[in-house]
C-alpha cells in the first residue's frame, strides 16, 4: 500500500485526526461483526478492508498500544441439545464480548473469525441432508429465547438429542426445525 492509497482510506486534516478516524472506523466494523450473522463469506470482505484500513494506520504514522486478546477452545458440542446451545451461547457472547471491546483491527479480526468457527462448528451438531432448505435465510438469526423456549418445550415432549431432532421424533417445535434446516445450510454451504 502506497502513502497516497492510505490517504484515500484515512484522509485526516489533523496530524491529530488520524486516530479518531481510525476509532471511528473501527467502531463501524465492530457494529457490522456485532450485529451480523457470523458467516465466513459475509465476513471476508469486511475482513479484508479492515485490515486495509489497519495498514493505511499504520503506514500514515498511527501507533497502537499492544493489546492481548484470550480466545478460549471452543466447546466441545455433545449431542445433548440443551448443553450444546448452552456452551454455543456462553463462547459466542465471550467472543462478542472481547470483539467490543478491542481497540485494534488485530483483535477485531481474531473475534470475528472466531464467531465464525464457532458458528461453522456449532451448525455441525445440527447438519441434516433429510430437510428441504429452500426459504431459509442463512443470515437471520433467530432470537435465542424463542431458540432456548423451543429446547424446553421440545425437552419436555422426549426430545434432548440432534438425533431426535433431525428424525423429526417427538413433534419438535417449528422454531427447531426451522433452525436445524438454516444451520445445515449454513454449514453445507457457507
Amino acid at each position: 500500500m502506497t502513502i497516497a492509497e492510505a490517504h484515500l482510506l484515512l484522509a485526516p486534516e489533523e496530524p491529530d485526526d488520524l486516530q479518531d478516524m481510525y476509532e471511528e472506523k473501527l467502531f463501524e466494523y465492530k457494529q457490522f461483526f456485532l450485529s451480523k450473522s457470523p458467516i465466513a463469506k459475509l465476513f471476508a470482505a469486511k475482513l479484508t478492508r479492515m485490515q486495509h484500513l489497519h495498514e493505511a494506520f499504520m503506514l500514515l504514522g498511527g501507533e497502537l498500544e499492544p493489546e492481548t486478546i484470550e480466545l478460549t477452545d471452543f466447546p466441545a458440542f455433545t449431542a445433548e441439545i440443551r448443553s450444546s446451545y448452552d456452551a454455543y451461547q456462553a463462547q459466542k457472547n465471550g467472543f462478542r464480548r472481547q470483539l467490543s471491546n478491542g481497540r485494534s483491527a488485530y483483535v477485531i479480526a481474531a473475534c470475528a473469525e472466531a464467531l465464525v468457527i464457532l458458528e461453522k462448528q456449532f451448525a455441525a451438531c445440527w447438519f441434516t441432508e433429510a430437510v428441504a432448505v429452500e426459504e431459509v435465510i442463512v443470515s437471520k438469526d433467530p432470537d435465542p429465547m424463542e431458540v432456548l423456549h423451543a429446547i424446553s418445550q421440545y425437552a419436555e415432549q422426549g426430545g434432548t438429542r440432534f438425533a431426535q431432532l433431525k428424525n423429526l421424533e417427538n413433534n419438535p417445535p417449528q422454531v427447531l426445525v426451522h433452525e436445524m434446516k438454516r444451520l445445515s445450510l449454513l454449514f453445507k454451504k457457507y
